[in-house]
């Protein structure tokens, strides 16, 4: 078998498979990071309700509210697992690279906190809703201007 060449471009890098190989763009901010953030923020929601279950006095109907409280902790649990799998396995490659994951894990476990104290203290919904805002800061664009005005103003500094 023959290998096509080109007298104007290589060929792209393979992988043993033969499909092309990309290379991972350092530090850059992608859109499975928010999988990532909402797998923080179901971690959190689940560990503060289970925390709540056991010592807080804010899980109404005694062994029945205990329950329900468990079961929804136990979704929210498997449910930001599963999130978290999702978003490495989409990740690839770039999933071995640790400080990725600052950004999104920060901003899921804060928004997880507030949420989920808002939800057990009994806030209204535009309480609960307005947190999730937090989660905007583990989408690209937000993180591609934040970080385009800290180079801005880190280079204004130097001159």
């Amino acid at each position: 078998m023959t290998a096509m060449t080109s007298p104007r471009r290589p060929l792209p890098p393979t992988n043993r498979g033969g499909a092309i190989r990309r290379e991972p763009a350092r530090d850059a901010a992608s859109w499975t990071d928010v999988l990532v953030a909402l797998a923080a923020t179901a971690l959190a929601m689940a560990v503060l309700v289970l925390v709540a279950a056991f010592a807080g006095e804010n899980v109404a109907g005694d062994e029945a509210g205990r329950f329900w409280a468990l079961l929804f902790a136990g979704g929210l649990g498997l449910s930001g697992l599963f999130l978290l799998l999702l978003g490495l396995v989409l990740l690839g490659e770039g999933a071995a690279e640790r400080g990725r994951y600052l950004v999104p894990v920060a901003t899921g476990v804060a928004t997880g906190i507030i949420v989920g104290a808002l939800v057990l203290d009994g806030a209204g919904r535009g309480a609960v809703l307005a947190p999730l805002l937090l989660l905007l800061l583990a989408t690209p664009p937000v993180r591609q201007g934040v970080a385009w005005l800290l180079r801005r103003s880190r280079g204004g500094q130097r001159r």
